[in-house]
């Protein structure tokens, strides 16, 4: 990919993750993602003169095996809008220096560091549909936070470039 058409796709990734529009985007893909059904930015993506290319089949098979569940790191690399995010290793997620700070700028941050993780609460049935989306959102904010600080480190840059390039 050249810089033009990267430069445009960040552009259209910028317009796209608005706060107000992605609330309830991703009860929708998690959702289709649990019925089996790919999301919709995977197989095709749109290049910013209108021309549509296909993505590597790799990337595009979410589900894997049947008996497979996808983490939700990954899960949430690969809904639209998200293109530019890398997978964060669990073990730099689960360093608390990496995280200084963070619990006072994300609510509900104990269940949303859990969700990324994908480490199951006893607590999660108790909550109210709108309550799992605040954690939701607020799951996305954290890792947002987090891959901030991820690709400063060495291996994070590398890990974008890898994921850039590919």
């Amino acid at each position: 990919m050249d810089r033009k058409r990267i430069k445009d796709a960040l552009e259209k990734h910028l317009e796209r993750s608005s706060p107000s529009t992605s609330r309830g985007v991703v009860s929708k893909e998690r959702e289709r993602l649990a019925a089996g059904k790919l999301p919709s930015s995977l197989g095709k993506a749109e290049v910013s003169d209108g021309e549509e290319f296909e993505t590597d089949s790799e990337d595009s098979d979410v589900s894997g095996s049947e008996g497979e569940d996808t983490s939700w790191i990954s899960w949430f690399c690969t809904l639209r809008g998200n293109e530019f995010f890398c997978e964060i290793d669990d073990d730099y997620i689960q360093d608390d220096f990496n995280l200084c700070g963070l619990s006072n700028q994300v609510p509900y941050y104990d269940y949303a560091l859990d969700l990324i993780l994908d480490i199951e609460s006893s607590n999660d049935d108790g909550f109210t549909e709108e309550q799992n989306e605040l954690i939701e959102s607020s799951a996305e904010m954290l890792y947002g936070l987090i891959h901030a600080r991820y690709i400063l480190t060495s291996k994070g840059l590398a890990a974008m470039v890898i994921h850039i390039t590919i």
